[in-house]
């Protein structure tokens, strides 16, 4: 008899929950990547006389669906308002395939690139070759040229925050080598293949002295496709010339 009065009170105590937590204003905060109109038109919650009919549990499944985000937080704060915290994954560059335009996480996942996304200030892989099959997947071992881009920029950003602001794309060139363009450059850097972390840390010691000297004004290219070497094109002015 007990045990029967006890389930009683706990059904009792549910089914107030559930009033409780009805809610007819949603609070979206942790948006970068699109507008809080832009996610609620993806997750079908466009229209709050809908609202009534969701669980917390049913809303945050919602949410955590849409390709951006890696994780929901939900807050009932009463007076028919929700909260909701999201978290969007972390995005690293932007994929120029032949076919489409993707995103790629820092947790190496593949992203469509979705109407109305805003803040696309990433820099650009290009020439993957053939490596992107599934969008929403993470990079395998089978897509080393894309690993080694991540590589580059991870290596960049613990060297120094600003020379890795300063990529604007990477030029795979279909897994035949690999070219860096930065933004106050104009002149390609060949990184060729393989030991890219350990061309970077050399290509960063450079960069500085480039900056400091100046010599970046006068340079075509800068080569590090050799082992232990570092070349240095510049273009020779007339007034340069020994006669």
């Amino acid at each position: 008899m007990f045990a029967f009065l006890a389930l009683l009170l706990i059904l009792a105590l549910n089914l107030k929950s559930r009033k409780v937590q009805q809610f007819e204003l949603i609070e979206l905060t942790g948006n970068y990547l699109q507008s809080k109109d832009t996610y609620l038109e993806f997750t079908n919650l466009t229209d709050p006389a809908e609202y009534r009919e969701l669980s917390l549990h049913a809303l945050k499944d919602r949410f955590i669906k849409h390709p951006y985000i890696s994780d929901v937080t939900i807050k009932y704060e009463g007076k028919n308002k929700v909260r909701i915290e999201l978290t969007e994954r972390k995005m690293v560059f932007i994929i120029h395939s032949e076919v489409n335009s993707y995103l790629l996480s820092e947790d190496l996942y593949i992203i469509p690139i979705l109407p109305m996304t805003d803040n696309l200030n990433y820099p650009v892989i290009t020439n993957p070759g053939k490596e992107i099959v599934l969008t929403g997947s993470k990079v395998s071992s089978k897509s080393p040229s894309l690993k080694t881009a991540y590589r580059i920029n991870f290596a960049a950003r613990l060297l120094d925050a600003r020379l890795a602001e300063e990529i604007s794309e990477i030029d795979l060139d279909r897994g035949n080598g690999t070219t860096i363009y930065f933004d106050g450059f104009d002149f390609p850097v060949y990184f060729g293949k393989g030991n890219e972390v350990k061309k970077m840390y050399y290509f960063s010691k450079l960069w500085k002295n480039l900056l400091s000297e100046g010599i970046d004004q006068q340079l075509i290219y800068i080569d590090l496709r050799f082992n232990k070497l570092i070349g240095l094109a510049g273009e020779v002015k007339p007034e340069d010339e020994i006669i």
